[in-house]
């Protein structure tokens, strides 16, 4: 159903529409539930919080400050949040991302592309780092993209953390060095010039890998009191260089004359510990004084920040895992609950009242994932009189369910000490607007059938019109409904209303899962439930129940996505004596 609030003034707000996901109750959370007249505070289920508080306000930090573009899918590629960078970088505001896939995002074949990039990562369960040319507000730009995929302890994926790192001027970079040392064949006398207002490290190296030449960036990265001079070995000025493997990389470039890139190269040699390069060594063919020779340009960039960034988004992938466990275990926790509860809301046998047939029927929403806040209720109020109820609490999963437990265990009690219709539900309204959350309401019909007298005297407090059929005027009619629904506001006043059953009349009480079934514009609705009680109102209560809950699944296409609770009130006909 669609949840309701109360303003402050204590007047009702529009609805506002929650998906099955939704939770009802502002304060799930909390261990306790407080009356917000009395300040009396009732237990309420265990729902644990996350741990590690000071990991999440970290990474959140992160997440917000950092400049890369950050954000997380779904296993279908569809984004489910985004960073500031994010939006700062594209122009897109949050919303419109969000349940969004990049086909969508952008036009082109470049949409289609990221997203089976995307799905194609999930599937293999494996991290991926590509570099990829997406059209931003500062036109086109060259990313590297890092996406990580995250499980569940038993391997089944459960999305992707999706990282653009800015590396257009990188790329540039690499562009300006390589076009450089394309002139150094020409022009060998401006190479220090040159080299030196690069930014990455660079140095040039003899067929026996030996110094030419190098530039002051290079020189940073290592410890000043290494002597560079030409001529010298480079395993001899790079500490570990044969044990790290740069010397194979380096070797291979000469011997194969094509240039050997590495994207990230682990190295141990520097006093700061662990670092990582991403770099290129170009063969080449150096014209000098004596003559022409071989020889091989490298240039490196350490990237020993990015690769602890990716960590970082690593572990953050970690939190999501167990977070996602963690509420997959509370869901389970609730659900049972929750599922006990219902059962408690559905009367389990049906009173054998004289002269009348009573039928229920209630079927749950096909996806099981929670359970609603559908009930319906039949009780013995005197030797001739009993209560019917029919109802519906607003949301659905276990804070649904309590509710719903609360409204039909209070009723009853109410209808009890007096039974009049107008009485008991301003009584239960008054006392649910005092207990509930502002977002939770209740609709529901109640009324007291005298059996002897073949009455139904009844008030609908906000609930879906029953269908009333008359047998002597072979007439089928809606009845009105006679007050707001419940826990909206205090001081409600509901009028009684009473149907007198002449033999063969039809009363069908039903929810909105009967009327709302269906999709889009087309849903079962009021009036072709008056037309299916037209058509089958002189037969028996059973086979009314099972034409109307029978249309209502067929509208659904076999799925209904809402509980439906429905009861067929019928008064038996009197049999015909045999005249002798």
């Amino acid at each position: 159903m669609a949840k309701r609030g109360r303003s402050k003034e204590g007047q009702p707000e529009m609805p506002t529409v929650r998906d099955g996901n939704s939770m009802p109750l502002s304060r799930s959370d909390s261990s306790e539930i407080t009356c917000r007249q009395c300040g009396t505070t009732q237990p309420e289920p265990d729902t644990s919080q996350l741990q590690n508080s000071e990991e999440a306000a970290l990474l959140k930090t992160i997440w917000n400050l950092t400049p890369d573009l950050l954000a997380v899918k779904t296993v279908r590629g569809v984004y489910q949040t985004i960073n500031p960078a994010f939006c700062e970088c594209f122009g897109f505001d949050e919303q419109e991302v969000i349940g969004r896939t990049d086909a969508d995002l952008f036009p082109g074949k470049d949409g289609e592309v990221f997203l089976r990039t995307d799905l194609d990562t999930i599937r293999q369960g494996e991290p991926t780092s590509t570099e990829e040319i997406r059209r931003t507000i500062k036109g086109l730009r060259h990313y590297q993209v890092i996406r990580i995929p995250y499980c569940d302890a038993q391997g089944t994926p459960l999305g992707l953390l999706f990282c653009l790192r800015d590396i257009t001027e990188l790329k540039q970079m690499i562009a300006k060095a390589e076009q450089a040392f394309e002139a150094v064949k020409k022009h060998e006398q401006a190479l220090q010039q040159l080299i030196d207002c690069m930014p990455a490290g660079i140095m040039l190296l003899d067929s026996e890998l030996r110094l030419l030449a190098w530039n002051r960036k290079y020189l940073t990265y290592f410890e000043p009191s290494v002597k560079w001079r030409v001529g010298t070995r480079i395993q001899d000025v790079i500490p570990l260089a044969e044990e790290s493997g740069m010397m194979e990389k380096l070797r291979r470039a000469l011997s194969s004359g094509r240039p050997v890139r590495v994207n990230e190269f682990k190295y141990e040699g520097l006093r700061k510990g662990t670092t990582y390069w991403r770099g290129v060594a170009v063969p080449m063919e150096l014209t000098l004084e004596s003559g022409s020779t071989a020889a091989l340009a490298v240039m490196v960039v350490d990237v020993t920040r990015e690769v602890m960034a990716r960590e970082k988004y690593a572990q953050a992938a970690e939190l999501a895992r167990r977070r996602e466990e963690e509420l997959l275990d509370l869901y389970e926790r609730e659900h049972s609950v929750a599922v006990q509860l219902q059962k408690s809301f559905l009367m389990h046998d049906v009173p054998d009242i004289r002269g009348f047939e009573i039928v229920r029927r209630y079927q749950a929403a096909s996806d099981g994932a929670l359970v609603g806040g559908d009930f319906y209720d039949m009780f013995r109020i005197s030797a001739r009189k009993y209560g019917i109820v029919i109802g519906d609490v607003s949301g659905r999963g276990l804070n649904s369910a309590i509710y719903t437990a609360m409204t039909k265990h209070m009723l009853r009690a109410y209808a009890l000490e007096n039974s009049s219709p107008n009485l008991v539900l301003a009584r239960l309204n008054d006392a649910l607007t005092s207990c509930t959350p502002e977002e939770v309401f209740v609709t529901l019909i109640y009324g007291v059938l005298d059996f002897d007298e073949g009455t139904f005297t009844y008030c609908n407090g906000g609930h879906e019109t029953p269908i009333y059929y008359s047998h002597s005027t072979c007439e089928v009619c809606s009845l009105d409904l006679t007050g707001r629904a419940l826990a909206l506001a205090p001081g409600c006043d509901y009028v009684c209303r009473t149907v007198s059953f002449d033999p063969g009349d039809v009363l069908v009480l039903y929810t909105d899962g009967i009327s709302d079934a269906g999709k889009g514009s087309n849903r079962l609705g009021r009036e072709s439930l008056v037309a299916i009680v037209e058509t089958c109102c002189t037969r028996s209560g059973e086979e009314i129940a099972n034409a109307i809950m029978q249309a209502a699944v067929e509208y659904a296409g076999g799925r209904l996505t809402d509980d439906a609770a429905l009861l067929v009130i019928r008064r038996v006909p009197r049999r015909r004596t045999r005249s002798r």
